[in-house]
């Protein structure tokens, strides 16, 4: 029984390195999307500090859905193998929900932060242009509008 144990955790590791690697694929695909937002929000006045705020929220919520949606799947798996298969009573543990959720958020937030922090970085050493972006901007000046074009924005 021992050793159905440790193969189900290894399966489990496997399943959680999995999802780190999907959760940085996605980060890197949305990558230029996030750079040109972040461009635009701090034209528009965002200050650096709310700009981080927002993507460690965004990080957050995503963890705790995540996390929320595991601690479910866990306790009904629980829930099935205990009456289905063992034949045994179930006991729900409250705290299986606060690990969930609780876990899911902190990995999130760590995983998704350094994938997007380790890009920054990367650019920042190479000197290239990525770490600003050159943003045009529609001006009302009165009856029309008049296009800034070349406006730089640092990341």
């Amino acid at each position: 029984m021992e050793r159905v144990a440790r193969a189900v955790e290894f399966v489990f590791l496997f399943t959680l390195a999995g999802g780190v690697l999907v959760l940085q694929a996605a980060i890197a695909a949305t990558q230029d999307e996030r750079k040109f937002d972040a461009a635009v929000l701090r034209t528009l006045g965002a200050s650096q500090r709310q700009l981080r705020g927002a993507q460690i929220a965004e990080f957050l919520l995503l963890g705790a859905m995540a996390g929320l949606v595991a601690s479910a799947g866990a306790s009904i798996t629980g829930w099935l193998l205990a009456d289905r298969v063992f034949n045994i009573p179930f006991v729900a543990n409250p705290l299986l929900w606060l690990y969930g959720v609780g876990g899911g958020a902190i990995a999130v937030t760590i995983a998704g932060w350094l994938g997007t922090r380790g890009r920054r970085f990367a650019s920042r050493r190479s000197r290239s242009s990525a770490s600003s972006v050159d943003v045009s901007l529609l001006i009302y000046t009165g009856p029309q509008w008049r296009k800034e074009v070349g406006v730089p924005v640092r990341l």
